[in-house]
């Protein structure tokens, strides 16, 4: 089976031929497959595993200069959906600009709902990530799975739980007060005030705008945030942002409309 190394703007570009599946092996600077955490009752749980050697990192949604955001899917009897979640990620510098992701190790977890949960169901699931260093690996994994509504601890379960827990959380109200934009020598800004202290926010919007690491005032509870591709304030204003703060390390989610 053949394997690709792509520059991220190679990728980017999608100059390449993807394999069905892409198994980890040795001399692979990666491990990549699912994990999966039992039944609760109403939902299996499980999650995607990337481990990664030294130097290398995945992405997170919004994945910054060059990154690949990851996916997951899956089909099959008895699935009325799925939905997958980020852990709250870091920033990194590069030479080809900032990225937004994990290094050494990320479990994003997903949960699948059946159609009738008492009744079992098999589930083709599929996912992509790309791994990256200088040079970027697309990985593409499959796998097909029976699953049954048993009450159990499975062997993942502790990890899931552990990576479960860097999910931010959904808060209504949230810790951002007022979210406006500005206009300045030609630069487009998203000024924040928030309620608290922050390390960093993570903004998501119209997908051809990237908000970059924010400034912060000296107080701390104010931020501005560049935004690269909105050629005027218009482009933002009246838009809603998904948000996610970095508070201490504890993750919170919330929804803003720019005035």
């Amino acid at each position: 089976m053949s394997r690709s190394h792509l520059s991220r703007r190679q990728v980017l570009a999608g100059v390449f031929t993807l394999p069905l599946s892409l198994p980890a092996s040795a001399g692979l600077p990666h491990e990549v497959r699912f994990v999966h955490g039992g039944f609760d009752g109403a939902t299996y749980q499980g999650g995607l595993l990337v481990r990664m050697s030294t130097g290398w990192k995945t992405y997170w949604r919004v994945p910054g200069a060059g990154g690949i955001p990851p996916d997951i899917s899956v089909t099959g009897n008895n699935v009325a959906g799925l939905r997958f979640d980020c852990p709250l990620p870091q920033r990194f510098p590069g030479e080809e600009g900032e990225t937004i992701g994990y290094k050494d190790e990320v479990v994003f977890p997903w949960s699948l709902t059946p159609i009738d949960p008492a009744a079992p169901l098999r589930a083709d699931f599929k996912a992509f990530v790309g791994i990256c260093e200088t040079m970027c690996i697309p990985v593409p994994v499959q796998e097909t799975v029976e699953l049954k509504p048993l009450a159990m601890v499975a062997r993942d379960s502790a990890l899931l739980l552990q990576w479960r827990a860097r999910v931010p959380t959904s808060v209504t109200p949230g810790p951002v007060l007022t979210a406006s934009v500005a206009e300045e020598g030609g630069q487009v800004f998203l000024d924040l005030t928030l309620d608290r202290a922050a390390r960093d926010v993570f903004v998501e919007g119209n997908a051809l705008h990237y908000y970059s690491r924010p400034e912060w005032h000296a107080d701390g509870r104010r931020a501005r945030l560049s935004v690269r591709g909105a050629k005027s304030a218009n482009a933002v204003q009246g838009s809603t942002l998904r948000l996610t703060l970095d508070t201490s390390g504890q993750g919170l989610e919330q929804y803003v409309n720019v005035s």
